[in-house]
């Protein structure tokens, strides 16, 4: 008698057979024609979604680019953001429009479907609607893999060729990394990146049937379930089947990570594709903090505990925790700054402190009565709902625009550099530096030096992927480097092509190449792990090199310069071998001119006198480069 017609019930929250309920305390009319039609639009955006998934996240560590890593990237951080976001929404604050109406579409990422109207198709039991959100992760895991082969059966021969000609014919790597694209470990791979995303959406879908609120007259009822009393028989089989999922999904998962982190160290040596196989769990982040994707789990576990375990009616409790927790978890990756691409780093950080900003406006919304307890009888001025809509909505704008960007930077086909110059420095280190010296005064080709950037693999192995080749100067220590083998392992698989350089100390490389052995230590191996390169890819790529490769031998950086820019040129005259028309025309006209003899003319009247041993290529190239620098500074 007291409800608002036409619902019934206790707390009102029945409505007639052939309506549904609607968020305004009223009944709606079923259109089961058009529900089901939105229903089945809505499986097939998240089927374009899933294959975009595929598409864009199966790819082998080495040959992947920073920029597929930011966008993945940026589109998970707004997944866990708009989920974070569904946790707060969760408690006791009165939020008003137009922060509810937002949220209405929003909380379809937590499993949450009133905007898809289900209770028009499916039962109205409250078993039936946890069921269906607990197996919604079950669900889009087995459309996913109904994809993966789709996909893998449907274009095989693209497949088999890695989507685009090698740009090294000869990288027969180059085809096997593109096969593992689509093998099970790939699978695998990015089936486990979609669990880590929509963890707090598992955990929250978990979690929910526990989360009960007191009614004036003493009675406790499900805050997510409506018309449900607590601890009464339906709700105690919903806790039991939501603690049987909390076993599997939650807590499993959490475990599994866990487990997995712990091995890290002691496998990624012993098991050569181990850091392939769990590359979900370890990809995204700076080899040092290999274990941070479990404290990302626990900080998700705790943002989807607190507003569900613990009481609905003190939500200055649970604001105060969600701030520590979102507090302690901003502190630490500000202070492991775990994301490879440093850009995410600035974008978990901003999306987190938009968190604690709408943490703040929910607290000082909240009211005290006289008895001490918090009310919602004040709830968010309009104004306070406004700031939060915005808010929101500014950081998934800049999300996406972040993700848009690395998106454009992934599909260009532009290459940031026309020479990589790899080398060892204390072999070689003087004359790669003469080098590059020539080529950048005598030419207009971009090169890209690696003993200046030293500082992080992962942008040394994306300058080698943005090179249109790799000059490798070999001398007797080369193979024992952890940088120059990994840039060789890198430019091997990507298909970048190879120019190697002999000096004379290099014949002691090849020859000890020549009988077998490649004398890379456990810790320089160890380096390069996590980026998918093993033992096994090192002895290929060197004898790649050794065997496969046409090798420039000279004993001074001029002529090796020199010979360089032929093999580049494809010769001095006539058209230009195959390989060359990587480069431009008019740099390849450019480079034709080069006389690297004329940077090195005496002047007439020399004013400073260099003067050094001669006795070897270093101390020879040490002394013309000094010589130019001290030209070029007093000119």
């Amino acid at each position: 008698e007291i409800c608002r017609a036409p619902r019934t019930g206790e707390l009102c929250y029945k409505c007639p057979s052939d309506q549904r309920v609607l968020s305004d305390g009223g009944c709606g009319e079923c259109d089961r024609a058009r529900d089901a039609g939105l229903l089945v639009a809505a499986l097939l955006l998240v089927c374009i979604a899933l294959y975009a998934t595929h598409r864009l996240c199966n790819h082998a560590a080495a040959t992947e680019r920073l920029s597929r890593i930011g966008c993945v990237g940026a589109l998970g951080l707004l997944c866990e953001f708009v989920q974070a976001v569904s946790c707060l929404f969760l408690l006791k604050v009165e939020f008003g429009s137009p922060f509810s109406d937002m949220m209405l579409f929003i909380k379809t990422v937590v499993f949450n479907f009133e905007l898809l109207h289900l209770s028009c198709l499916v039962s109205e039991d409250p078993l039936v609607e946890l069921l269906i959100k607990l197996l919604t992760p079950a669900f889009l895991l087995a459309l996913f893999v109904g994809i993966f082969y789709a996909d893998r059966y449907a274009r095989p021969r693209k497949h088999a060729r890695g989507g685009s000609e090698p740009r090294d014919s000869s990288s027969a790597a180059l085809v096997r990394r593109a096969e593992q694209r689509h093998s099970l470990t790939g699978l695998f791979n990015t089936s486990g990146l979609i669990v880590l995303t929509f963890y707090t959406s598992i955990a929250l879908a978990t979690f929910t049937a526990f989360n009960c609120f007191e009614a004036d007259d003493g009675v406790y009822f499900s805050a997510s379930y409506e018309g449900v009393e607590c601890w009464r028989e339906e709700h105690g089989r919903m806790v039991g089947v939501a603690a049987a999922f909390i076993g599997l999904y939650t807590i499993g998962t959490l475990v599994f990570c866990v487990v997995v982190s712990l091995q890290y160290k002691r496998k990624l040596l012993r098991d050569p594709r181990f850091a392939q196989r769990f590359r979900f769990l370890f990809g995204r982040w700076r080899a040092q903090v290999y274990y941070y994707q479990s404290l990302r789990l626990l900080r998700n576990l705790l943002l989807a505990a607190i507003p569900t375990l613990l009481p609905y009616d003190e939500p200055q409790v649970q604001v105060t925790l969600l701030v520590f927790v979102l507090s302690a978890s901003l502190v630490a990756q500000l202070r492991l700054r775990p994301w490879r691409v440093d850009a995410l780093n600035l974008l978990d950080g901003g999306l987190t402190v938009a968190l604690l900003l709408l943490l703040i406006i929910m607290g000082t919304s909240l009211c005290t009565s006289a008895d001490g307890v918090a009310s919602t009888a004040c709830g968010m001025a309009r104004s306070q709902s406004v700031v939060s809509t915005l808010l929101v909505s500014l950081m998934m704008a800049a999300g996406l625009l972040f993700a848009v960007v690395q998106w454009r930077r992934l599909l260009s086909s532009s290459t940031s550099f026309d020479i990589f110059l790899s080398h060892h420095k204390g072999g070689a280190g003087n004359t790669a530096r003469l080098m590059k010296l020539f080529l950048s005064q005598g030419t207009r080709a971009r090169v890209f030096y690696d003993a200046d950037n030293l500082n992080s693999l992962d942008l040394l192995f994306e300058a080698v992927r943005s090179s249109r080749r790799v000059v490798v100067i070999l001398s007797a220590e080369t193979a024992q480097r952890p940088w120059c083998v990994g840039e060789l392992a890198v430019a091997y698989q990507s298909g970048v092509p190879i120019v190697p350089v002999v000096l004379p100390s290099g014949q002691r490389l090849l020859d000890t190449l020549d009988a077998g052995s490649h004398a890379l230590s456990d810790e320089a191996l160890e380096l390069l792990a996590p980026y998918d390169i093993t033992r096994d890819d090192v002895a290929e790529v060197m004898e790649h090199v050794v065997f496969a490769l046409e090798k420039e031998y000279s004993e001074s950086a001029a002529d090796a310069t020199q010979r360089v820019v032929r093999r580049i040129c494809g010769g001095d005259a006539g058209a230009p071998r195959q390989s060359s028309g990587l480069l431009p025309r008019d740099l390849l006209a450019d480079l034709r001119r080069f006389k690297p003899d004329e940077l090195t003319k005496s002047a007439d009247r020399a004013s400073i006198v260099v003067a050094g041993g001669g006795d070897g290529i270093e101390a020879a190239s040490a002394a013309v480069y000094l010589k130019l620098e001290l030209q070029r500074s007093t000119q």
